[in-house]
């Protein structure tokens, strides 16, 4: 009713289903197929329509949970380090390459990671708890992104 959607609370069997089937369907994205140009292209359009109606954009990688890592890493090392490089470097390209782009990589945040089942529904999902951690971290970057739009709609 509130517009906010919030999972159920999980059983603990259920959490691990749900863990585990989440990360049997995404692993191969961690080992990495390169985004698409056309997905590519339509960022890039955005970011720089979002530039001329001085409008700052926040990318972040959210928090994954740390099996999901743990078993990319011991399924292909070398791939999920390629794939992970590949995804920052491309994300930091566009920070380089716009001023109104704000980044930060959050994909092994700690203080979410460390919460397992009490940070996430599944691999990827988080809980409101952990939703508010990465919220908290992104703070600083959102400020800047703030002062920024405000910076350029004064001129």
């Amino acid at each position: 009713a509130d517009g906010m959607g919030v999972r159920r609370p999980l059983t603990h069997n259920q959490y691990l289903a749900l863990l585990s089937d989440s990360i049997e369907r995404k692993l191969p994205t961690l080992l990495c197929p390169s985004p698409q140009s056309t997905a590519k292209q339509m960022l890039q359009d955005a970011i720089e329509l979002a530039e001329v109606n001085k409008i700052a954009v926040l990318l972040y990688q959210s928090p994954l949970h740390p099996l999901l890592i743990k078993t990319a890493f011991d399924k292909n090392p070398a791939a999920f380090e390629t794939c992970h490089k590949m995804t920052t470097e491309y994300l930091s390209s566009l920070l380089d390459a716009h001023p109104n782009v704000f980044y930060l990589d959050l994909s092994e945040y700690e203080e979410v990671a460390s919460l397992e089942e009490e940070g996430f529904y599944d691999a990827f999902h988080l809980r409101p708890g952990a939703s508010e951690l990465v919220v908290d971290a992104l703070t600083p970057e959102l400020e800047a992104a703030m002062l920024w739009a405000l910076q350029e709609s004064k001129k």
